[in-house]
């Protein structure tokens, strides 16, 4: 219960987490298997790569990634459960060039809340360029982001954060913060801004229930 462990490379387990765990990341990714807390914690130190073919199902756990969370591809499920970005989550992929400047682009991830004890805390930024109609799996439970806000396309979908049901968003960081759609395919459901927050809007603006 009291042990800490330092992981390379990918993590995946075929049976549900059983204790909770922290781990210290050197390249931690996950890919090709179910990751599912079963409602345990996970805290990774660190930051965390979802790829392709992974999903992660927190089922009423809690995952704290202390840096960054990228998601190149693979299903990032709530399921009644946490997640906690101390960094920037983004729904894309990353790329180096020559000059060590990490380029981004589209994604084939998918973030899935779907009920209403599901719960995302970012305390970076929160980018989303993943592929295809989201309408269907943002459709209830709580975002709450304290940096910028930022939809954009792939491939010409423009439809990844359509949320509905009773979905919300808010944004809830100190001094200003940038909201931007590219595409008026996706919208905020129920959006929240914080006492201390000021709004920069760039792009399409809608949203499907009214402003709390």
């Amino acid at each position: 219960p009291n042990t800490e462990l330092h992981w390379k490379g990918y993590i995946s387990m075929t049976s549900p987490m059983q204790h909770d765990l922290v781990i210290h990341e050197n390249g931690l990714r996950a890919s090709s298997k179910t990751l599912e807390l079963n409602g345990h914690t996970l805290k990774v130190i660190g930051s965390l790569l979802l790829e392709n073919g992974g999903t992660i199902n927190l089922n009423g756990g809690t995952l704290t990634v202390t840096e960054n969370f990228l998601q190149s591809g693979g299903t990032m499920y709530c399921n009644k459960g946490t997640l906690n970005v101390g960094g920037d989550y983004r729904i894309q992929s990353a790329t180096t060039n020559d000059d060590g400047e990490v380029i981004y682009n589209l994604s084939y991830g998918v973030l899935k809340m779907s009920k209403e004890p599901d719960r995302i805390n970012v305390g970076g930024s929160f980018v989303t360029q993943g592929n295809g109609n989201s309408s269907s799996i943002l459709t209830a439970g709580i975002m709450t982001v304290k940096g910028d806000f930022t939809q954009l396309n792939h491939n010409g979908w423009g439809d990844n954060f359509a949320a509905s049901g009773t979905h919300k968003v808010v944004l809830d960081g100190q001094g200003v913060q940038t909201v931007s759609f590219q595409n008026s395919s996706s919208f905020f459901n129920e959006l929240e801004a914080g006492p201390n927050t000021e709004l920069h809007w760039k792009g399409y603006i809608s949203m499907t229930s009214p402003m709390q």
